[in-house]
């Protein structure tokens, strides 16, 4: 990849990277201003927590809160104050998706640089499904509670499958 000399580099790196794939992820959002048919900061969040650990968050968090909430509060048409804990709620299924990815990796001792080789894969795909399965329950229970709807199935089928093509 590209060399990170120091925390404020990697911190700032990583931001804009968030920052801006999350802007284009809402070019495909649909329901609510929230639910994308692709998200591509799904990727990126789960690539740098994988290499770089603890020392991603700072620069993730940056990245993931400024887009969400510049996002929310100048182009959702919802109250302030849902806007940053819809915000909050959403970082926080980010999270969920990139700490349970991360630890089923870990877990089923997943070589990341072999995942041309069959069984790698798929730890690698079902890693992805279980954390986008987790993510999307937490954002998508939260938009649930705000705006309430009959189409939740379809709301969390799409969520998933927007973080599940990000991260792929």
């Amino acid at each position: 990849m590209f060399s990170m000399k120091n925390d404020l580099q990697r911190t700032t790196i990583i931001a804009f990277l968030l920052f801006f794939s999350t802007l284009v992820g809402y070019f495909y959002v649909g329901y609510y201003s929230a639910v994308a048919s692709f998200w591509p900061a799904a990727g990126f969040y789960v690539a740098f927590y994988y290499l770089y650990k603890k020392k991603a968050l700072p620069g993730i968090l940056i990245g993931l809160i400024i887009a969400n909430l510049g996002y929310r509060i100048f182009n959702a048409d919802e109250e302030i104050w849902i806007s940053f804990v819809l915000t909050f709620v959403f970082v926080t299924g980010h999270l969920a998706e990139l700490f349970v990815f991360n630890y089923l990796l870990i877990k089923m001792k997943s070589n990341m640089e072999k995942l041309n080789q069959f069984k790698n894969g798929l730890k690698f795909v079902g890693s992805a499904i279980a954390a986008v399965l987790v993510g999307s329950l937490i954002s998508v229970t939260a938009l649930m509670i705000a705006y309430g709807t009959d189409d939740i199935f379809t709301i969390y089928f799409r969520w998933a499958i927007g973080d599940f093509t990000g991260i792929v």
